[in-house]
This record gives C-alpha cells, sequence and structure tokens, in this order.
C-alpha cells in the first residue's frame, strides 16, 4: 500500500473465530462493521488487557418493511500490547454471522460520515499537505457500481446480503458516493464513509553508530572523536531535523556531557575537549527528531574507552624550590616524553613563573610539535631570578594528563660586570700589532668568562669591522693569574 497504512488483521466472522489473540501497535485503528436482520443492534469490541476506547460509532435501523440495523465502530488502541480481542453482537449474538472487522496500522482518522439509510456519502478530503491517505466504504448489501470500481473488496460477510468493507489506497479525496452502491439505493442502503491519513510515525532509533563497541569490548578513542549515526524512518520523505547525544560514565551511569536538542540534518558531532578523561569508559546513546518534531527511541548503547595518558619527565633545568637549578637567560627546558600506546607527542604546553611575585612569563600556549624542549626567548627571564615550570603534553590521539609536571625550580645567572680597559690608552698610538688589556668584571657566581673585543675604524662601529671572540677561538688570548700572564686552555 503506497500510503504506508496497513491491515495486519482481518476477519469474517461468518467464518472466522469470535475471538482472536493480536499483537497490537499502540495508534492501531480498530474498524468494525455488523449487519442484522433485526432492528437495534449494537457492535461492540473488547480487550482482555484493555488499552482500546470507543473513537466513533453509529448505529441505526433501514427502511421497510422488516428493517435491517447496522452498526459501525472505530476503537483506538492506547498502548502495544499482546491482547484477545472479542466481538460482540449486543442484541442478537447469532447476528456475528454479519459482522466484519479490520484492524489498519499506521493510521490516522480523517474524516467518518454515517448519514443514515437511503443516503450517500459526501466528499472527504485529507488535509492540503497529504495526499498518499486511505478510503473506507462500509456498505449494508453491497451493489456493484461504476463510482467503486477502483476499489478493492477487502472484507465481506454473507455476499450481496451481508456487510462489505471496501478500500482505496493512496488518495488525496474520497469521492462522495450516491446511495445505490448499497442495495442500489432502497430501504435497505446504508453507507458509512471513512477517510483515513498516514499516521507519521516517527523516525526509528539512529542505528550504524560509529565509533561502536560493547560493554566488554569498547572502542578505543581519543579525547575529542567525531561520532557519526544513520537516520532512518518508516515514513515516506521523512527528514531528520535534529539530534541530541548524551555520554555517560560506565561505571556509574552518571551523565558527563549532553548536547540536547541540536537543530540539525547533520548525521556527526565531534565532542569538545575536555570531557572524556584518559583510560575511563563511557558510553553513549544518540535521538534523532523528524521534520514534523517527533522523537525517536534512544539508540543502542555504544562504549568507549579513552587512551592512557602520555606523560612527560622533566630532565633539565631540573630543580626545588630550596636548591633550583642554575640556568641562562635563555636556558632551552627539556623532558621526556612517554605513550603507553605508542602515539607520538602531538603538542605541548609549557607554563613558566617568576618565583618572588608568581608572575607567569609569556609563553605561546599550545606549542604544535613532536620536539620535546621548549627554548625561551632571551629577554623572557631576568637575571638572578628563580622561576619554576611545568609542561603538559599531548598525544596525536588529543590525549594529555589530567595535570601537567610537577614544578621544576631554576635560577637564572647573573651577567659578570663589564671589563675595564687598559691597554691601549684612549688616543694614544700603538704598534701595528697592538696588545689589548683589560681587567676582568666580577661574576657573582664565579663561573668562567670569555671575552669578546670588537674593533672597528669608526666610532660609530660600522666600518673595517674585527671580532674577536675567546669563546669560539682563544689563539693569542692569555690571562693574568696575578703573578704571570697565562695562554687560555680548554
Amino acid at each position: 500500500m503506497d500510503s504506508k497504512i496497513t491491515i495486519p488483521y482481518k476477519w469474517s466472522f461468518n467464518k472466522d473465530q469470535r475471538t482472536q489473540t493480536v499483537t497490537l501497535k499502540k495508534g492501531d485503528l480498530i474498524v468494525g462493521f455488523i449487519r442484522s436482520s433485526n432492528s437495534g443492534e449494537k457492535f461492540e469490541i473488547t480487550s482482555s488487557q484493555g488499552g482500546i476506547s470507543l473513537l466513533r460509532s453509529s448505529a441505526y435501523n433501514t427502511g421497510g418493511n422488516v428493517v435491517d440495523s447496522v452498526s459501525a465502530v472505530i476503537y483506538l488502541t492506547t498502548t502495544d500490547m499482546n491482547t484477545t480481542l472479542t466481538f460482540h453482537a449486543l442484541q442478537h449474538p447469532t447476528n456475528l454471522d454479519f459482522a466484519i472487522t479490520a484492524i489498519f496500522r499506521n493510521a490516522k482518522l480523517v474524516a467518518f460520515d454515517s448519514l443514515g439509510h437511503l443516503k450517500g456519502s459526501p466528499e472527504q478530503t485529507l488535509p492540503t499537505n497529504k495526499s498518499n491517505g486511505m478510503g473506507i466504504l462500509l456498505l449494508n448489501r453491497y451493489t456493484p457500481n461504476q463510482k467503486t470500481e477502483s476499489y478493492t473488496v477487502t472484507l465481506d460477510a454473507g455476499g450481496s446480503f451481508g456487510p462489505t468493507m471496501l478500500t482505496l489506497d493512496n488518495i488525496q479525496k474520497q469521492d462522495a458516493m450516491p446511495p445505490t452502491i448499497s442495495y442500489n439505493g432502497g430501504d435497505y442502503s446504508s453507507i458509512v464513509a471513512i477517510l483515513l491519513d498516514p499516521a507519521i510515525i516517527g523516525p526509528n532509533k539512529p542505528t550504524n553508530l560509529s565509533p561502536s563497541g560493547s560493554s566488554s569490548s569498547p572502542a578505543m578513542v581519543g579525547s575529542n572523536p567525531t561520532f557519526a549515526w544513520s537516520y532512518s524512518s518508516p515514513d515516506a520523505g521523512s527528514t531528520q531535523k535534529a539530534y541530541q547525544l548524551e555520554f555517560r560514565k560506565k561505571i556509574n551511569d552518571g551523565t558527563i556531557y549532553a548536547t540536547g536538542k541540536i537543530i540539525s540534518g547533520s548525521s556527526t558531532f565531534t565532542i569538545p575537549e575536555g570531557y572524556l578523561q584518559p583510560d575511563t569508559e563511557y558510553y553513549y546513546v544518540v535521538r534523532v527528531w523528524d521534520q514534523y518534531d517527533n522523537l525517536s527511541l534512544e539508540s543502542d548503547r555504544q562504549y568507549l574507552k579513552i587512551y592512557k595518558a602520555p606523560t612527560a619527565t622533566p630532565i633539565s633545568p631540573v630543580g626545588s624550590r630550596d636548591k633550583p637549578r642554575g640556568a641562562s637567560l635563555a636556558p632551552t627546558l627539556k623532558w621526556d616524553y612517554y605513550d603507553p600506546q605508542g602515539f607520538n607527542q602531538y603538542s605541548f604546553e609549557i607554563r613558566i613563573t617568576k618565583k618572588s611575585d608568581d608572575s607567569l612569563v609569556k609563553t605561546p600556549g599550545l606549542v604544535i610539535t613532536s620536539k620535546n624542549q621548549y627554548d625561551v626567548p632571551l629577554g623572557d627571564l631576568e637575571a638572578g631570578e628563580v622561576y619554576y615550570w611545568s609542561v603538559r603534553v599531548q598525544s596525536e590521539k588529543h590525549i594529555k594528563p589530567l595535570t601537567a609536571t610537577p614544578a621544576q625550580y631554576f635560577i637564572t645567572n647573573t651577567p659578570p660586570s663589564a671589563p675595564t680597559l687598559t691597554l691601549p690608552v684612549a688616543t694614544y698610538r700603538t704598534s701595528a700589532n697592538p696588545i689589548f688589556e683589560a681587567i676582568a668584571g666580577s661574576d657573582p657566581e664565579n663561573d668562567k668568562q670569555s671575552f669578546v673585543i670588537k674593533i672597528a675604524s669608526d666610532e660609530q662601529f660600522t666600518q673595517d669591522i674585527r671580532y674577536y671572540n675567546s669563546e669560539f677561538n682563544y689563539k693569542n688570548w692569555s690571562y693574568y693569574d696575578g703573578h704571570e700572564w697565562k695562554v687560555f686552555e680548554d
């Protein structure tokens, strides 16, 4: 049936049992009709589990010297259930031989017209945005007619003397019918016209979730994976309007993150970093809404386990609060990187703090690199100050430890004082290979010193520049030890 309305059960009680065990779905419509050769007949249907309510009914006597009586009923199923239906002719039980009943699924009642004997039925129309409904005609003593050629005889009991149910699927309107389709329009004529609209069932629960895993074998993922699912619906033309994901911790079912209802047709979502913690098990579920705002059931649970976090072990400089390690004004901070799963380092965040006032030294924030060191730029640190540093690394799976490494303390070196030049004497003439002599400045840490002599032919030091650096080439350099001059050695 193109309209998606189905008929899972149908009975003619001239041959079928008067009790029927069925599986009903919430929203099922139970349509029954009886014709009696006695007046005042009433048709009734009962359920052993309850769960059905009378939606519409019509009962009356026809004309003629010996009247027929007809009774039409529609019951609405209010819950999913397995139940036994029992069918009753309240006035004359034997009249059930002329009773018929069908169950319509995925249907909603739009129109029910029963105008009495000797009368036809009016035109019935679906709402303007619908076009694939189903028409039903309940007829006493059916007389085939050109108007009903396109209909299907779904049920009849007793042939031309009994009740008949005609159905026509995939229609937008059901035409008005003349009295002549029932007993040629004579005294016994009786027509009940019903129009059904396909019920919007709503989307199926999402499937094909990714990543997917079971409670015993969870999917291994990073800290901000992308989740995906498939949308489907029994409703023709249905589309996803919105979605919702909820993440819960496996150990206690506690919700750690929920998206809320997100208006989007997308079937993917990436969870922000910071919610899924390393070496922890979770599960997630997805629900979706269709374009009519019908909500699906919750998807099956999919289980995750987050990779273990990498670790960083500071190498240099390392020191305690009481015994800081010495370092230059532009030290290289180094650490060892280790990941239990073998993933490479993706990035690091480093923090340098001045001990005296706990002020932060400017750092670049997140540094995306596999290098496990950071070169502090010259000028960021002050001489003779104690600092402490820590680092937090992140693997290529975007997993990072909950905290940074313990603080490591270092003290920056104080530069030596400037040398005092003694030779050559300013403005004095000298030979072509002069000796340059100076008194070395003091160094607070008593570190070894190297020296640089810069010579130029102009005071601005732009012409004929010469450099002599004892750090890289100490040939011809010497120092006075208080007794004699000695050459520099390694």
